[in-house]
């Protein structure tokens, strides 16, 4: 979520709760000390933690999840925030130094994200005409630039097919496609491969519009191509991926979240 639009409303978007899995492989029970720190990467700031904890004893082969509670996004003057969470496990005896510790960034800027970074499978429609919409939500109103998408080539290069970009506030869910309205259509685009796995291209908006409570990113089909959007089987997420093949916007059936990432910014 843009950090904008969390520190809009940042009681609805707490950092989850923390469960972290641990498991004692020895054939005897030990002792073991956790805990774990949040820092704000700019100035290596305290953000939140949790003291050393004592979990006596820790039963042999067994396995047990440690919980963190959730906690409010820090609000900071500026556009951006990176958080640094370290979790440290300290067993007595120690026979495995190298991995008692797990470190993560959570990452916060200006774009919407349901995928975790990582396209299992791609996705596509090969019908002409169809369509599909991802749906995302605004705290409060934002102006829409342009849009992060991730293009898989699969069994082939779809870099020759066209599609119109569209950014809908409305295309009536489980109804006919003449309730749509549409904010923006960018005619005849072609997806676009970056020269490494993993990394998104931007399509920017030849003129911003401006989105509030909800709206939609997706794409018509010029032919009948499947353009093969990267599809991350590991982030299910319901009621937001809609597609329309003749006339009617249903939910799709498909599990996992489409790599679509709308980009909301004052400015680039």
């Amino acid at each position: 979520v843009p950090y904008k639009q969390l520190l809009s409303a940042p009681g609805n978007f707490p950092i989850s709760p923390i469960s972290l899995p641990v498991s004692n492989l020895g054939t005897v029970d030990r002792n073991m000390a956790h805990s774990y720190t949040c820092v704000d990467a700019s100035d290596n700031s305290p953000v939140q933690s949790a003291p050393v904890q004592i979990i006596s004893p820790f039963t042999a082969l067994s396995s047990r999840s440690i919980d963190y509670p959730a906690f409010p996004i820090p609000a900071r003057n500026s556009d951006s925030l990176n958080l640094d969470f370290t979790y440290l496990i300290q067993a007595n005896p120690d026979d495995r130094r190298a991995n008692d510790t797990l470190r993560t960034r959570l990452s916060l800027w200006n774009d919407y994200a349901y995928d975790d970074g990582t396209a299992e499978t791609g996705y596509g429609i090969n019908l002409l005409g169809a369509s599909i919409a991802c749906k995302f939500y605004v705290a409060t109103p934002d102006t829409l630039r342009g849009v992060w998408m991730y293009f898989i080539e699969a069994a082939e290069s779809a870099s020759r097919e066209l599609f119109d970009l569209k950014i809908w506030s409305r295309i009536g869910e489980n109804s006919l496609a003449g309730n749509e309205s549409v904010l923006s259509r960018m005619e005849r685009q072609r997806p676009r491969y970056a020269d490494s796995l993993g990394v998104f291209v931007f399509f920017p908006l030849d003129t911003p519009v401006l989105v509030q409570d909800s709206f939609y990113v997706g794409w018509q089909q010029l032919s009948t191509r499947l353009l093969n959007i990267g599809l991350d089987r590991n982030s299910p997420v319901q009621g937001v991926k809609w597609t329309s093949v003749q006339g009617t916007w249903q939910p799709s059936s498909i599990s996992g979240s489409w790599m679509i990432r709308p980009v909301l910014a004052d400015s680039l």
